[in-house]
């Protein structure tokens, strides 16, 4: 039997400009699930995550969080229950690598509150998890694009939030942090958290996702278990690309055919 999902989507229509319409989303985001939100560029994949973190009013329907509607939920309450990846990054005011990633916890501390010794030392081992722990001292105005995600991905994990919402996870990343990103995700939905992905790349999302929505250029969507998703006629329509499908050491893998 499932668990009670930490998402929930009923009748949900993203409002994107200049579209008239859009097929409603409804399904459900559990524990242990890991879902990939998959589309060509421009199809509303970070109007999506925006809209599902309170943060842009849907054109129809509503997201619920723990069964409640987002817009319901405080600030600061809803920030101890999802976090959020944005595509890019920013920095306001300079800080160090340690005290931005320690600025995750404050939805945990009361107003006035400073943070303690165990919230030091989480933002620490979050910064170790990503290969951070020598640039702690760094100001963040300074690092790469690189070094700048994977401090976003730590902040993910400073923040402890039992949702992650992330917006293209793998952007500005050499394909050895690529992989260390998606396995950092899959390791949070395996300890019972759950994670909805915007991606490009058809194959992590392929070996790293357990489920799939499908955004089309034209509003429609499907979505469902990875198995059911990885279809070629499907893809294909999706990226308007003829594709080849290969499986190597039982993971299935797509390319363009060209």
């Amino acid at each position: 039997m499932k668990s009670a999902p930490f998402l929930e989507l009923k009748d949900l229509v993203m409002d994107i400009p200049n579209r008239t319409s859009g097929s409603p989303l409804n399904f459900q985001v559990h524990p242990g699930e890991c879902w990939g939100v998959l589309g060509p560029n421009g199809v509303g994949k970070t109007t999506l995550l925006l809209t599902l973190a309170g943060l842009l009013n849907p054109r129809q329907g509503k997201p619920l969080l723990k069964g409640q509607a987002i817009q319901q939920w405080s600030a600061r309450a809803r920030a101890r229950q999802l976090a959020v990846l944005f595509q890019q990054q920013q920095d306001a005011f300079p800080a160090s690598v340690l005290e931005t990633a320690l600025t995750s916890r404050h939805p945990h501390l009361k107003v006035w509150q400073r943070e303690t010794p165990e919230d030091w030392a989480l933002a620490r081992r979050s910064l170790l998890r990503l290969e951070l722990q020598a640039l702690e001292q760094r100001c963040v105005t300074t690092l790469s694009g690189g070094e700048r995600q994977r401090l976003a991905l730590a902040c993910l994990l400073t923040q402890q939030a039992p949702l992650w919402l992330l917006d293209e996870p793998t952007n500005h990343l050499d394909l050895h942090h690529q992989v260390s990103a998606l396995e950092l995700v899959k390791q949070h939905v395996e300890a019972g958290g759950a994670s909805l992905l915007a991606m490009h790349d058809v194959n992590l999302a392929s070996r790293f996702c357990t489920h799939l929505l499908l955004l089309y250029p034209d509003g429609s969507a499907c979505w469902g278990q990875k198995d059911q998703m990885l279809v070629l006629s499907a893809l294909e329509k999706l990226y308007q690309q003829p594709l080849t499908r290969l499986e190597h050491q039982g993971h299935l893998l797509f390319f363009p055919r060209i």
